[in-house]
């Protein structure tokens, strides 16, 4: 480099790196609470490894310093992020951010209002119906049950306008429903 056009620089010489452009494919988690401190894994291909300095994340107008894990995931810490849905970008120098089309949501505390039904006999399997509010629509939803972790399924609102999740609770005989909880 040189300032007057004759004196050029000759100390520690640096580099420019073109890549291409990555490709995202997934979030993990796809949800999270607003306001927490926590991680999302950003799932793809194709991320180039760059100084640790230039990697960023950017939900809505929030850019947070992105980590570097692997050709194929980067880390985005996510506190401080408001509620609602935005579209999680990444930027490998620091200014250019690639639109991923990946959709994170951030949603307030849970509440969990009433089950439908709240009973069920040992000896069949039973749809549960978990009525609330601060739900949202994601493959990682999931009951407890004891200690057991079931998939739930959103259902979207019902006609009192809360939200619905569904667990099938298995014909077990070992459950405690007592201190059952959804996650």
């Amino acid at each position: 480099m040189t300032l007057n056009g004759e004196q050029f620089s000759t100390g520690t010489a640096v580099s420019y790196v073109y890549y291409d452009i990555p490709a995202v494919s997934g979030l993990v988690p796809d949800n999270g609470l607003a306001a927490a401190e926590f991680q999302v894994s950003v799932v793809g291909s194709g991320f180039p490894q760059v100084d640790a300095r230039l990697v960023r994340c950017r939900c809505n107008e929030t850019v947070l310093v992105g980590t570097y894990v692997s050709n194929t995931s980067v880390l985005c810490p996510m506190a401080s992020v408001s509620a609602g849905i935005c579209d999680l970008e990444l930027s490998f120098n620091g200014q250019t951010y690639n639109h991923t089309g990946i959709l994170f949501t951030s949603h307030r505390p849970m509440t969990v209002s009433w089950l439908q039904p709240a009973t069920g006999r040992r000896s069949k399997s039973t749809d549960v119906r978990i009525h609330g509010s601060n739900f949202v629509d994601s493959a990682f939803a999931t009951c407890m049950v004891g200690s057991h972790v079931l998939p739930a399924v959103y259902l979207g609102e019902d006609i009192y306008s809360e939200q619905v999740l569904q667990c099938t609770v298995p014909e077990w005989a070992d459950l405690d429903t007592e201190n059952a909880q959804q996650t």
